[in-house]
């Protein structure tokens, strides 16, 4: 996948993720790459498999522990913030062309290595400014502390800004 598609998943979904919190349906189970479909224009969109409708109390996860949100194993609640921690893990995914653990993305990230997480497929094409910024979103969603991490709205805020190529 080119680097503008990513760009392009990454914003789609977290409109998708907006507009469900802006309706009320701000948890969704499991949230990752494979929950991405595309529309016969190509353009990506968040299946509805995931939207957690009928759980009041959030209980509902994953069972794979590298990539399940910290709050999720203390409380056992699915959180609007632990959408977000996924959205995170969703982007690791988008960068590297492969499903990482945070915690070795994140130790990758603070040593400066974050080039090491880049899909070797994009072959430098991107630029480094965009790829800065998209490491830095989702190190800002993989916060360990939920209130750390960024909103729905923000989310599309930031992907917003490095949308640059109207035809993908």
């Amino acid at each position: 996948m080119k680097w503008a598609m990513r760009l392009r998943v990454a914003f789609y979904l977290s409109q998708a993720l907006d507009y469900c919190s802006s309706k009320g349906q701000a948890l969704y189970h499991d949230l990752n790459a494979y929950r991405v479909l595309f529309d016969q224009d190509g353009n990506p969109r968040l299946s509805c498999f995931g939207l957690m409708k009928n759980s009041r109390d959030g209980k509902s996860y994953s069972t794979n522990l590298a990539f399940t949100p910290p709050e999720y194993l203390k409380t056992g609640r699915v959180t609007p913030e632990s959408v977000v921690y996924s959205f995170g893990t969703m982007l690791l995914d988008l960068l590297s062309g492969k499903h990482i653990p945070p915690s070795h993305a994140l130790d990758l990230i603070r040593g400066k290595n974050f080039l090491m997480l880049m899909d070797s497929c994009l072959e430098g094409h991107f630029s480094n400014d965009d790829g800065s910024e998209f490491v830095r979103l989702a190190t800002r969603c993989l916060q360990y502390e939920a209130r750390e991490r960024p909103n729905a709205k923000s989310l599309v805020t930031s992907l917003m800004s490095l949308q640059k190529e109207t035809e993908v």
